[in-house]
């Protein structure tokens, strides 16, 4: 229902609800009796015709500031999806992130959060959740690929794909919060470039274990012929190493400050140790192996855990 009511200057303005949208309209009519009639007839009519389906906003309200908002409103009635408030893109990140945080790995939040920050809420954010079409998702996905250089420098389609799919992750939830078809449609993945690794040679491996200082070349051994990820090697703890079987357990990693449980269930692993491999670490556990900190295998001079 619309009402009529009074600003603290005296002028009379309608307060009315529209499909649950609430809006605010000051007349130029200050609070008389016969003002109040005139107002309160107005009300009347725009409650007659939101019944009918006949409201037009910028007939009653020729200078209102809520077109934009009424007409997505009206047209979501129209379309049998909910009406009412709907937040912007900015206001359903942080409801996602609330509910979806807790199933994540602190560095995977730390991922996340940083790209939401750099590229989805600066382009994205401000927009309603139901301004976000397709075509507002394809033009945001081509301005990610215009930062592309010839010589490599920016965006890769890998990188633009991981944005997209946060992005559709935080909109699939919003469509199903708030009942709206998606505008993920027919948006396929960038074609990503094939990745072309060169591993060290046998003797660029001798010259840099030559060279490497020497409380590292173990470090270095280790890692060169083991294969393990260097979050991996970093977190690594006594406890996770079995001489009797010549096995190194991977259940751990340490990246940015924080130790954690693997990448993934696929990373927890045994990995054999050659005799170079048990050499070195059998050399390493009498520098670390007697109590070092948080029973780490490898550490800084400092004492902390290697984060490189």
């Amino acid at each position: 229902m619309s009402s009529v009511r009074v600003l603290p200057s005296g002028v009379l303005y309608i307060d009315a609800r529209i499909k649950g949208h609430r809006i605010r309209e000051t007349s130029d009519l200050m609070d008389t009796p016969a003002n109040r009639r005139r107002l309160e007839a107005k009300a009347k009519v725009i409650d007659a015709e939101l019944s009918l389906g006949t409201f037009d906003y910028l007939h009653h309200f020729p200078k209102g500031k809520n077109a934009a908002a009424i007409n997505r409103v009206l047209h979501r009635a129209a379309s049998g999806v909910m009406t009412g408030y709907l937040p912007a893109v900015n206001a359903h990140i942080d409801i996602w992130i609330a509910e979806r945080e807790v199933e994540w790995r602190k560095n995977y939040l730390t991922i996340v959060v940083g790209i939401i920050e750099k590229h989805i809420r600066p382009a994205l954010g401000e927009l309603d959740i139901d301004e976000v079409t397709r075509d507002v998702v394809i033009s945001f996905r081509n301005q990610l690929a215009k930062y592309r250089r010839p010589c490599g420098i920016g965006l890769k389609p890998a990188t633009i794909n991981r944005v997209i799919s946060i992005l559709k992750s935080i909109l699939d939830h919003a469509c199903f919060v708030y009942k709206l078809p998606s505008p993920f449609e027919r948006i396929n993945k960038l074609k990503e470039e094939k990745r072309h690794v060169q591993p060290f040679s046998m003797e660029e491996m001798n010259q840099i274990l030559e060279d490497v200082r020497p409380d590292y070349r173990d470090y270095l051994i280790v890692k060169f012929f083991t294969g393990v990820r260097s979050a991996e090697i970093n977190g690594l703890k006594w406890k996770y190493v079995d001489f009797d079987r010549g096995e190194i357990l991977i259940r751990e990693t340490f990246t940015k400050g924080n130790f954690d449980y693997t990448k993934n269930d696929s990373s927890q692993r045994e990995v054999r140790m050659s005799g170079l491999v048990k050499d070195a670490l059998k050399r390493q556990f009498k520098v670390t192996g007697k109590g070092g900190p948080n029973g780490l295998v490898f550490c800084t001079r400092m004492g902390s855990a290697v984060d490189v």
